[in-house]
């Protein structure tokens, strides 16, 4: 059965909130106008850490029903604001790439751009979460007991997106203009 068409667009489509038909064309929409291939290391960038900020998200949603349940553990009763915060500096992050170049002067430090003060706030998140550990010598393999995937999984999720995300990153930069 064919889908009715509306103004060039299936009718399903043309009546969504969410889905334009705009990116059928292999293209995505950036802020401030303008469109990049999907293929584009940029989109694969901001698409990525849009995975890591996911990822995050059910890392909080978890840690909110151990807060709930009366079960999170004293030692990590701040995580809830730490990966908040992780999640903002990268939805900012993402917003910056996800800018039509020619509109960058437009973007706001903190904001919409990533600034020195997230730089610092991250380096010193990162330098406490070391100190406050013993890292493997070794790779760890989830799955040795049922605790272990709960607290190592967003681990991978997040390191993987994040490699690529600074490699796409590293590639849009050179090919941006100016």
């Amino acid at each position: 059965m064919s889908e009715r068409v509306v103004h060039g667009r299936r009718d399903a489509i043309a009546r969504s909130a969410v889905a334009t038909g705009k990116g059928d064309d292999g293209s995505t929409g950036l802020l401030y106008g303008g469109r990049i291939d999907k293929d584009d290391a940029r989109t694969e960038a901001f698409g990525t850490i849009d995975e890591a900020v996911s990822a995050i998200g059910l890392a909080r949603a978890e840690v909110n029903a151990l807060r709930r349940e009366e079960r999170l553990p004293e030692a990590i009763a701040e995580l809830d604001d730490t990966l908040l915060t992780l999640q903002r500096d990268l939805f900012v992050a993402g917003a910056e790439l996800a800018t039509n170049p020619e509109a960058w002067d437009r973007l706001e430090d903190g904001l919409t751009r990533v600034d020195e003060a997230m730089l610092v706030r991250l380096e010193a998140m990162l330098a406490e979460a070391e100190a406050g550990i013993e890292m493997p010598r070794e790779f760890t393999v989830p799955g040795a007991d049922r605790p272990r995937p709960r607290s190592s999984w967003p681990a991978p999720w997040c390191a993987a997106p994040s490699a690529v995300s600074s490699r796409s990153i590293v590639s849009a930069c050179c090919r941006a203009p100016g």
